[in-house]
């Protein structure tokens, strides 16, 4: 009997944290969706685990499953005049090893710069040609923002900025 009871238990465990990720997930994909001026391409969303992650990038998939990667989510969002935004929202379930994979990525960055307006070292972003990638940590989950469809860098870390305030601000509820 206390056998059962213990496996029901941790099955039930298992399941909430399972859902309770899920909703977590869906609450920052709907965050994305909330800033100004940028539409989700539903079309384009995609559920992925770490090993579904090598399918979807093309190298550097083994740095996120070292780092303790367990699924994610990618949106993709329309801004105005051909802007487009890629996020990747994945999910670490431990805030040490989300904070590994910005440190990889800030090690391995061109030229990181803070992204403006959000203080600390949980958030910076890397110009592309074109815009820039922004990288963002908060508890167990590592965002990776690529803007794109820009004449000038520095707007594009300006959205950059709105689309962590919108994730931050949505995870302190």
């Amino acid at each position: 009997m206390f056998l059962g009871l213990l496996v029901w238990s941790l099955c039930s465990a298992a399941h909430a944290a399972e859902k309770s990720d899920s909703v977590m997930l869906s609450t920052v994909r709907g965050s994305a969706s909330r800033v100004q001026g940028w539409t989700e391409q539903v079309d384009k969303y995609r559920f992925f685990n770490v090993r579904q992650l090598f399918d979807i990038i093309d190298g550097g998939a083994v740095e996120y499953e070292k780092s303790g990667l367990v699924d994610g989510i990618v949106v993709s969002l329309a801004g105005a005049t051909g802007k487009a935004a890629e996020i990747y929202i994945e999910n670490f379930k431990s805030s040490v090893r989300a904070a590994a994979m910005i440190g990889i990525k800030r090690k391995n960055a061109s030229s990181p710069k803070q992204v403006p307006g959000i203080k600390g070292a949980n958030a910076f972003c890397d110009e592309v040609i074109g815009g820039c990638v922004a990288y963002y940590v908060k508890g167990g989950l590592y965002f990776e923002i690529t803007l794109t469809g820009y004449d000038v860098a520095a707007s594009a870390a300006t959205d950059a900025m709105l689309f962590v305030d919108a994730f931050a601000k949505d995870l302190r509820k």
